[in-house]
């Protein structure tokens, strides 16, 4: 089977949407069954959120690719690096030093909204490009 077949039917979008949401599902019941069996304060402190980007990431890779290979993947990771390098410079700025701990978690949970966002745009994509 050949992953970048761009030759999609109706009924394979669905389907890979419906295994996208079951995999987002089984990612949340994982993590909760291991959140509630460590007693690790920093396995405690992660949220569910914080690691989607890790799957939305293959998500949107595999909705986008087109026959050539090429997907929208890279213009989402360029415009996440573009935030991150005008949010070093507003900290610096705003602060007179560099917080790693600020600059970490407003990085991430953009990351967070872009790719969500992103993975809805995409989703719809494929729908629109099958019909």
């Amino acid at each position: 089977m050949d992953i970048l077949n761009n030759d999609f039917s109706f009924g394979s979008v669905f389907l890979a949407i419906i295994i996208q949401f079951i995999i987002f599902f089984g990612f949340y019941l994982i993590l909760k069954i291991v959140k509630s069996h460590s007693k690790n304060r920093f396995i405690q402190k992660i949220k569910y959120f914080d690691l989607l980007p890790i799957l939305t990431i293959f998500f949107i890779k595999y909705l986008t690719t087109n026959q050539h290979g090429y997907s929208l993947l890279p213009y989402v990771i360029l415009i996440w690096s573009i935030f991150g390098i005008a949010l070093l410079f507003m900290i610096t700025k705003n602060y007179k030093e560099l917080i790693l701990s600020r600059f970490w978690l407003v990085f991430w949970r953009f990351g967070d909204l872009l790719l969500g966002f992103s993975w809805l745009f995409s989703i719809i994509y494929r729908i629109i490009k099958v019909l």
